[in-house]
């Protein structure tokens, strides 16, 4: 399963992120929701799931609903 991870705080999205992969899950990962955008974007197939910290910085969420 191709995973994306959007978490502002390191520790979480790298714990998240390595749990998935040990797991075998193939995980892509972002601090904000630009860079979320930019890999959903970017991206050469589909993920499967994407888990968004809805509590993100403000200047940020804006760009998940553009």
């Amino acid at each position: 399963m191709r995973v994306l991870v959007v978490e502002d705080e390191l520790p979480i999205r790298w714990s998240v992120a390595q749990t998935l992969s040990d797991r075998g899950h193939v995980v892509i990962d972002a601090e904000d929701a630009q860079t979320a955008v930019r890999a959903l974007a970017e991206a050469s197939e589909p993920f499967d799931a994407v888990l968004l910290d809805f509590r993100l910085r403000i200047q940020t969420t804006s760009a998940c609903s553009g």
